[in-house]
């Protein structure tokens, strides 16, 4: 029977695989088994045994094996934590560059609450207005007219708005809103008109309501 080929301890530099290094590894061991037992048998029956040099040779090449196994591993845990080093600072970056735009949408938000709040406060003033005026003009129970009322739209409004945004209940955060509603919102103004224009026709023919 001839010997197995034996591999060079240069093994890492021939590209080998780590699975071609188990299997050669495998066939090693299982011929050195085979080949010790022939030589307790040889030397128990008191025959020559020959296959010494293939012993040491094959003996060899397990240690080179075991040098490449271990060197694979190296390279190996080299090569994850060059990946995990890549995909470290890509988080890192992109950390960066996510806050810096999180906080540029804050602002945007907190320019866009302001502007809500400035538009929302003509809103009440002019409301108050209009109120007076309709009751001046004889429309005691103007409810839609009222500042109630207008808050009342104006909430339901922004919970359509912000729909997407709301757990159950109505709440975004702190923050307690009506239960948004399934169809799709109107314009504000064109919600607005439609509440309030029966009670400002009324004003202006000067009917009271009684």
């Amino acid at each position: 029977m001839n010997p197995p080929s034996v591999i060079s301890p240069t093994v890492p530099d021939t590209g080998i695989t780590p699975s071609q290094l188990a299997d050669r590894r495998s066939e090693i061991e299982l011929r050195l088994a085979e080949l010790k037992r022939e030589r307790a048998v040889a030397m128990i029956d008191g025959h020559p045994f020959n296959s010494s040099a293939e012993i040491a040779n094959l003996s060899e090449e397990l240690d080179a094996l075991a040098d490449a196994e271990g060197e694979g591993i190296r390279r190996e845990r080299e090569a994850a934590d060059a990946a995990r080093e890549i995909l470290r600072k890509k988080l890192q970056t992109n950390v960066i560059k996510q806050e810096a735009r999180r906080l540029e949408i804050m602002q945007k938000a907190e320019d866009a609450a302001t502007d809500l709040m400035v538009a929302l406060q003509d809103i009440q003033i002019l409301t108050d207005k209009q109120a007076l005026a309709l009751r001046t003009l004889g429309v005691r129970k103007a409810y839609e007219m009222s500042p109630n009322g207008v808050q009342r739209r104006i909430s339901q409004h922004l919970a359509d708005i912000m729909r997407p945004l709301l757990s159950s209940g109505g709440r975004y955060g702190d923050m307690s809103l009506p239960s948004p509603r399934d169809r799709p919102h109107s314009p504000w103004a064109d919600a607005e008109r439609k509440a309030a224009d029966p009670e400002i026709q009324l004003a202006l023919r000067h009917v009271p309501i009684l």
